[in-house]
């Protein structure tokens, strides 16, 4: 995890003082641990699950914190 920790803590950094993102948000499969963990590590939390049109399967929606 430790490349794409530095990548995604760097991208985030980046589109929050640079670009002004407020929020990002993540879509995940609940049994992807490297990446729940991962998310997890960089402040995002979950918000809920989420049934794409035409699946079966829900996925995790995570979301960093809202401004604030």
């Amino acid at each position: 995890l430790g490349y794409a920790f530095e990548a995604a803590a760097a991208t985030l950094e980046y589109g929050g003082h640079s670009l002004g993102v407020r929020r990002v948000a993540a879509i995940v499969s609940p049994g992807n641990a490297d990446s729940l963990q991962l998310l997890g590590r960089l402040g995002m939390r979950l918000e809920r699950s989420v049934l794409p049109p035409n699946e079966t399967n829900s996925l995790c929606l995570y979301a960093t914190p809202p401004p604030g």
